[in-house]
């Protein structure tokens, strides 16, 4: 995480990042409940929708921010580091992942350093698979409660 002399986050105070991990968080939250998947363009556009601000991308710095936002979802939505929310965030134009997400996965020891194109491609499909039964069975728990009641 880069936090500055000045305590704050990529330019953003504590509380600012706060709200921005926790709408991105929510938002894919959702999108995993529907086992959908979503692009690093429609995860700021949802941010700048609900909090008025979010990042600019023709900014190199900001694109890096954002792949530390999304660390810090995946951090907090599983401090057990098994399974990556931010699987589902990919680019638009080639459904994968930046490297931040391969590098989090080794730091976490999920995959192993200097893994093969397709160790990675293999990993990430699981981690996908993983975050979207996570989320269904959450969302199919809330549906029996509701029944139960």
């Amino acid at each position: 995480m880069s936090v500055s002399a000045a305590g704050t986050f990529y330019g953003r105070t504590p509380e600012q990042w706060d709200n921005m991990v926790r709408v991105t968080s929510g938002y894919l939250q959702q999108r995993a409940r529907g086992r959908g998947h979503t692009s690093y363009t429609d995860v700021n556009n949802y941010m700048k929708q609900r909090l008025g601000h979010g990042f600019d991308f023709d900014l190199p710095s900001e694109r890096h921010a954002l792949g530390y936002l999304l660390a810090d979802v995946n951090e907090r939505d599983d401090p057990s580091h098994h399974v990556m929310l931010s699987a589902i965030v990919s680019y638009i134009d080639d459904p994968r992942p930046g490297g931040d997400f391969f590098e989090m996965a080794t730091t976490w020891g999920l995959l192993p350093p200097g893994a093969s194109a397709a160790q990675r491609e293999i990993f990430y499909w699981s981690q996908i698979e993983a975050v979207w039964d996570r989320y269904a069975r959450r969302r199919q728990n809330r549906r029996q409660a509701d029944t139960e009641t």
